[in-house]
């Protein structure tokens, strides 16, 4: 499947849907409070994105997996950057709707690591939340 986006948007980081309009396009940013392990803070935002996104799907909420894409840490701009040229030039790494999000380490914004997340993403909804943990209630 080519990713070819079509938008009207002009802002070169908007989400953009595929010719067919079965997938999205999606670039986040993920802060965290962890040492930076990937496969931690991947399931940290995929899980934030089940409660927050749209559940009509196309976002990383429909994503299983990572793959890192620079060990290096780079600045945000130059990392969306990155993301976009990954996601706009077909890049097979991040082509597969189904497969994994692509993954860059920044500097967090407001702890010590933060990621930019990006792939494209099957519009669907996505797979249902589970908790994590009960809460009981008082009887």
């Amino acid at each position: 499947m080519k990713g070819t986006p079509v938008s009207d948007s002009t802002d070169p980081y908007a989400p953009r849907a595929n010719a067919a309009g079965t997938a999205s396009t999606f670039i986040d940013y993920w802060d965290t409070f962890t040492n930076g392990d990937l496969a931690h803070d991947f399931t940290e935002a995929v899980d934030q994105a089940r409660w927050g996104d749209d559940p009509e799907g196309g976002t990383l909420a429909n994503k299983e997996t990572a793959i890192q894409i620079t060990d290096k840490v780079v600045d945000y701009d130059f990392a969306r950057k990155l993301a976009a040229e990954y996601l706009y030039g077909d890049n097979p790494l991040v082509l597969d709707p189904y497969g994994p999000a692509g993954a860059i380490p920044v500097p967090g914004k407001y702890n010590e690591h933060g990621w930019v997340i990006f792939g494209w993403a099957p519009i669907e909804a996505f797979p249902k939340h589970e908790p994590r943990c009960a809460i009981p209630h008082a009887s």
